[in-house]
């Protein structure tokens, strides 16, 4: 990590009492169940993103506690996660507190000249979380939290969003017609270097991303956490490649899908196409498209025979491709998280690595 100015080194983004506990279960987006020493609780989860590689069974989660006597339907509050030596931040509901102290500290380095002036700005049909002045000039600042990274790079979002999607084009609109505006993204993984849109699970939001790329500026940054939410910044100016934007944004590549079939679980590997994405959208538990402007089936196909043994006949007849049986779902483990990690983020998208060759 980088060595920062005091003043780059922020205070706890909580103030309340701080418990570990282990993530058990998500019954649905706004709720997780914890072992809390010889208890499960419920516990608020204030981020609605899929997060499936951070919150796999037993990872352990950093919790705000809000006491026993609130007006809370839950004790705790989910702040952040450990995963892989790190801690990830994931409270969204606080990311405009951290881009707030990061813009007055001057820590952004595109964005040292401005100032906040006001918060949560109506313009339109959308409401903007920042409205900055530098001089006479104002720009529309909108800011997101950004938790999906592997290999250095960081992705937005891992989830369909159409409200994200919207605000990029509204802004692209505003910035166009003479009013400043911007996007933020504040990503919760140290040492990320390169940030894109993740074309993988939201396509319209990458096209647009990758639309207004030259009418709108966008910005990101990665944060440091440490176990008691102080945080520092650990690289203010990561890098978009837009090369690899415009390569990479499209439907080309494979799916990836989970399927069960009496007492196994089956990964299916098949070409992409939008008749068997669709169509396996219908049975299968979950259906992961890997995009990419090369063939990377042979080096995922290597992969999965590490970890799942060689392929059998496909489940379903109708499926083309490859097919590993699995005994337990796969989608809750760190190694089919991993495995999906390095097929849709590997190193060659930053441009500045080859793509990895089969054995």
């Amino acid at each position: 990590m980088m060595s920062l100015p005091d003043h780059l080194s922020y205070p706890p983004i909580f103030e309340g009492a701080l418990k570990e506990g282990v993530f058990l279960a998500r019954p649905n987006r706004f709720i997780v169940i914890c072992q809390l020493d010889d208890s499960q609780e419920r516990v608020y989860m204030p981020n609605p993103g899929r997060l499936g590689e951070l919150l796999v069974p037993g990872a352990r989660l950093i919790l705000g506690d809000y006491g026993e006597h609130n007006n809370r339907k839950t004790r705790y509050t989910v702040m952040a996660v450990h995963y892989h030596g790190s801690i990830i931040f994931l409270h969204t509901h606080l990311n405009n507190h951290v881009a707030r102290a990061l813009v007055e500290s001057g820590g952004i380095p595109s964005l040292r000249d401005w100032k906040i002036i006001a918060q949560e700005v109506k313009h339109g049909h959308s409401r903007f979380d920042f409205l900055l002045r530098s001089d006479t000039t104002e720009m529309m600042l909108e800011v997101k939290s950004c938790t999906l990274a592997a290999n250095g790079i960081a992705m937005f979002p891992d989830a369909i969003t159409e409200r994200g999607r919207r605000h990029l084009q509204e802004l692209a609109e505003l910035n166009a017609s003479g009013h400043g505006s911007g996007v933020l993204f504040v990503i919760h993984h140290p040492a990320v270097t390169h940030f894109l849109p993740d074309y993988h699970s939201d396509l319209a939001f990458s096209e647009t991303f990758r639309d207004i790329g030259d009418r709108l500026p966008i910005f990101a940054v990665s944060i440091d956490w440490a176990s008691n939410l102080r945080y520092q910044i650990s690289v203010p100016e990561v890098t978009i490649p837009w090369s690899t934007i415009l390569s990479e944004v499209g439907n080309q590549g494979h799916v990836l899908a989970v399927l069960e079939e009496k007492d196994a679980f089956h990964i299916t590997l098949s070409p992409f196409s939008d008749d068997i994405s669709s169509g396996l959208r219908i049975e299968a538990e979950k259906v992961y498209p890997i995009r990419s402007s090369i063939d990377m089936s042979a080096v995922m196909v290597d992969r999965l025979k590490d970890n799942y043994g060689q392929p059998s006949k496909s489940a379903k007849q109708e499926i083309t491709g490859w097919d590993f049986k699995c005994p337990v779902n796969p989608i809750y483990t760190s190694r089919f998280q991993e495995l999906l990690l390095s097929f849709r983020m590997p190193p060659r998208l930053t441009g500045e690595i080859p793509p990895p060759q089969a054995k």
